[in-house]
């Protein structure tokens, strides 16, 4: 940097000038922990399923969901096992099937579902098989055609038949294939299928050995050679060919053995050679290591979602070319935390979610990186801790310090520190810089332990407003905690026995008290937090006293919150109100007058220790917490934590009247040793939310695979609906949200809904158990966030049936006996009723029939006395 040397002022301000170097922003190297006896040794191929399961080639093949490896080994007995340990290359296919080239025993196919390997073995008397048993690269085109690289030629798989068609090496045939060392297969956008061969050993840089570009007609058969010419240029410089690759500009590149850079001219058929120059090793070329130089050539070239270009090599450690600048960063064996641990990059692969898998050659030694992941750039201060910042055109930062005023011109390099002199009243009153604002007219306030300063920029001298005791129009009190200027042209100074309005054109102070009794320095009427919202409502925030709402009519104050630590007042693009505090975030709620602590809703939680809330220009709001700082998204339905992983560790104390956002959109947050710097940009997330993948479904903790008859009839990724008896009611799942960019922070929650609505965290485990589940239907969810605070959910249904007298068409019969039933007693009762009726009947008539012969027989005699009174008449 410059070193920028301004004019000391002749009235005795002190100016220290220092340059401090930034830091750059840096990938992060994660070696990927694996279990003892796992992955140990070098691993030749990278792939990734349908599933997002990665899977490894290595002393044996190896499947692996961010958190556990599961291992897949030859077994002598077992002839449907892996042919062999001793893998080279691995790629899976678009229906999901796993082949594997082997170093000597064939290739493999593995199908996941099955976990079966059918073996391809070369038959020297069957030219039908595979022309060699060493499989050095596989490939799949766009056509769904398997490729094969061998050490004796290329062959087609016919996946229907099994047979392959072999391409090798014909004497006094140009349009053979010009090595039967095949190292590589390409299939470009055009479809075209491009082979490097040659050997895999490194030259001593003298002779371009045997190989050479192929470039491969399907409906001929026939290859079109490129190779190196010692009198062109535009040729290979070595023909042994390692790598190809086009990406996303379009440019093919080549890499060979040797200084092997290249980018090729197809239409034209030559190459572009970028060669490695000592005098600037930032220009791009393969890697070369700064203390020795070797010709081993390059090993990968490959494009992340980021559009930087990885260029690996066995001896030279890793280059990454950024297309928009034209500089290459080099990357070389260190033993340190975070970086690259040796120099001999092999093998590279992108994961779905843009995530970089490298193994390397010498330590064997598996790298995950995420490309969005870079350490955010930190200035370190020797003044120490930073309370404040204000930027002006140009690049200057002033920068309010505990060691005084800082002015950072970042065009020039330079750094300029003013502070207090005793015996010049024109300098800075205080050296401990509390607050920096900046007018409407663009003048600079600075508040500080001992009163209020206005920065005269062209004669850099200071103009002191102080307590006056013979004065109350002077300010309130010395120490300025915060500073606010609003838009009536008026500043406001919180200071630690209260808030004053600062007449800008008179020079005059107007007080507001929160609380009269009390007179303690710090205490309820010390202001901390100033803030004019789009009503232009002027609030403030008391010193553990809430949050409070001045009526500067009256001079009274509206309380909210009270008794709780507001440490910032903050309103959004789109007018909320929000609060910054220990207890939380708060959101206004204008309607009902009234503030709610804001709810992560992906992880239903409240967001601790808000000390700043700022907002970028997409309307993100970034917050600084304890654990460092804290992104919200525009929905505000997301949050991601840039911490430990991205430069800032935990508890960094991060001033909470610190956080600043600069006219061009840039963010500054200051510690206690300088500050953080970046534009949001600059960290884009990965767009991809986790992948769900349920590993295991058990019964009584015993796994369950697929069976024609069993609760399983499909592969546990294809299954919708699990059906199980009254008996089965004992069953857990083991489940996991596949995202990589660190999967150690992906949180994964777990409920089965119509037993226990409520959702639970998963532990380390990430197994769900359940017990004595009666029977009934329930669906069993599974969410997951990834540490960008992307969600996804995948479910399964259960259906538990009941036991036969529990059935429906047992209640069926159930219902039909019992109505059979009442039909019965009613009938029984209807009939006990009439035999009543008859009964009673037949009495009355009986008695009936007893009065009519009773009333027959006394007529009667009454009728014989009558006869016999006329006969004796």
């Amino acid at each position: 940097m410059k070193i920028h040397l301004p004019l000391l002022s002749l009235l005795g301000l002190h100016l220290i000038v220092q340059v401090l170097p930034l830091k750059a922003q840096q990938i992060v190297f994660h070696p990927v922990a694996t279990q003892e006896g796992t992955l140990n040794g070098l691993v030749t191929g990278i792939t990734q399923d349908a599933n997002g399961y990665m899977w490894f080639a290595a002393k044996g093949l190896h499947r692996y969901d961010g958190y556990h490896f599961t291992s897949y080994v030859n077994d002598p007995s077992n002839p449907g096992s892996l042919a062999s340990d001793q893998l080279e290359s691995i790629y899976t296919d678009h229906s999901g099937i796993i082949w594997i080239g082997t170093k000597g025993k064939g290739l493999d196919r593995f199908d996941p579902s099955t976990e079966i390997f059918t073996h391809f073995i070369n038959n020297v008397n069957d030219s039908t098989t595979i022309s060699n048993n060493l499989c050095t690269v596989i490939l799949e085109d766009r056509e769904g055609v398997i490729w094969v690289g061998t050490n004796d030629g290329l062959n087609r798989l016919d996946p229907k038949t099994g047979k392959f068609i072999r391409y090798q090496q014909k004497a006094n045939d140009p349009t053979s294939l010009s090595n039967n060392q095949v190292r590589t297969i390409f299939e470009d956008r055009q479809g075209t299928i491009w082979v490097g061969t040659g050997s895999s050993f490194a030259s001593d840089g003298t002779l371009p050995g045997k190989g050479g570009l192929n470039r491969f007609d399907k409906k001929s058969g026939t290859f079109t050679h490129y190779m190196h010419d010692p009198k062109d240029i535009n040729s290979l410089i070595d023909n042994r060919v390692s790598a190809i690759y086009e990406d996303s500009r379009g440019n093919f590149w080549v890499g060979t053995s040797g200084d092997g850079l290249h980018t090729m001219d197809r239409a034209k058929g030559i190459f572009s050679r970028h060669l490695y120059d000592s005098a600037h090793p930032e220009k791009l070329s393969r890697p070369y290591h700064k203390r020795r130089r070797t010709a081993d050539g390059v090993t990968f070239i490959q494009e992340d979602v980021t559009g930087i270009i990885w260029i690996g090599s066995n001896e030279g450690g890793l280059n990454l070319y950024n297309p928009d600048n034209g500089v290459v960063t080099h990357y070389e064996g260190r033993q340190q935390p975070d970086s690259l641990f040796d120099d001999g990059p092999r093998v590279i692969y992108s994961s779905r979610e843009g995530v970089i898998w490298m193994s390397t050659e010498h330590e064997n030694n598996l790298y995950r990186i995420n490309p969005f992941q870079k350490r955010i750039p930190h200035y370190t201060l020797q003044e120490g801790t930073v309370n404040a910042f204000v930027d002006e055109p140009g690049n200057i930062i002033w920068i309010g310090s505990v060691k005084g005023l800082l002015r950072n011109d970042r065009n020039k390099g330079s750094m300029s520190r003013f502070v207090n002199d005793p015996n010049d009243p024109s300098s800075l009153s205080h050296n401990i810089v509390n607050a920096i604002t900046k007018d409407r007219e663009g003048n600079i306030w600075i508040g500080t332990n001992k009163g209020l300063n206005l920065l005269n920029r062209d004669k850099q001298t200071f103009t002191r407003f102080l307590h006056d005791s013979k004065n109350n129009n002077s300010l309130i009190f010395d120490y300025i905690i915060s500073t606010y200027a609003d838009a009536e042209s008026n500043l406001w100074l919180g200071t630690a026995k209260g808030l004053d309005r600062m007449n800008l054109k008179t020079g005059k102070f107007t007080h507001y008290i929160v609380d009269a009794a009390d007179t303690r320095d710090f205490g309820k009427n010390a202001i901390v937090g100033i803030y004019q919202d789009g009503w232009k409502k002027l609030w403030v925030s008391s010193n553990g006293n809430g949050l409070l709402q001045l009526d500067q009519q009256t001079g009274k104050f509206k309380e909210y919150l009270n008794g709780k630590d507001i440490r910032k007042i903050y309103q959004d693009s789109d007018s909320v109100l929000w609060l910054g505090s220990l207890d939380g975030l708060y959101r206004y709620n204008r309607a009902l007058d009234s503030f709610f602590l804001f709810v992560d809703p992906g992880f239903s939680k409240v967001i601790k220790d808000v000390f700043n809330v700022l907002e970028d220009d997409h309307k993100n709001l970034w917050l600084s917490v304890n654990d460092g700082i804290m992104r919200i998204n525009a929905k505000r339905n997301e949050s991601s934590l840039y911490g430990v992983k991205y430069g800032i560790p935990g508890f960094t104390d991060i001033r909470f009247w610190s956080g600043y956002k600069g006219q061009n959109g840039e963010l500054f947050f200051g510690n206690s040793t300088g500050y953080y710097f970046f534009f949001p940009d600059q960290f884009p997330r990965s767009s991809k939310s986790p992948q769900i993948t349920i590993n295991n479904f058990r019964l009584a903790d015993q796994i369950i695979n697929p069976t024609k008859n069993g609760p399983l009839f499909q592969p546990l990724s294809e299954v919708k609906e699990i059906r199980l008896n009254y008996k089965q009611d004992i069953f857990s799942f083991d489940f996991a949200g596949i995202h990589y960019s660190s999967p150690e922070d992906n949180i994964h929650f777990f409920m089965l809904e119509g037993y226990n609505n409520v959702w639970r965290q998963a532990g380390a485990e990430r197994t769900a158990y359940y017990f004595n589940v009666p029977s009934g239907n329930y669906v069993f969810r599974v969410k997951t966030a990834n540490s960008d605070g992307l969600w996804a959910e995948k479910s399964i249904k259960i259906i538990i049936t009941p036991p036969w007298w529990k059935t429906w068409w047992a209640y069926c019969i159930y219902g039909l006996l019992f109505a059979a039933a009442v039909f019965a007693t009613h009938r029984f009762q209807k009939q006990r009723i009439v035999l009543a009726e008859r009964k009673k009947t037949q009495k009355r008539e009986l008695a009936h029939a007893k009065e009519i012969e009773k009333a027959y027989t006394e007529l009667k005699a009454t009728q014989a006395q009558l006869i016999q009174s006329e006969k004796m008449a």
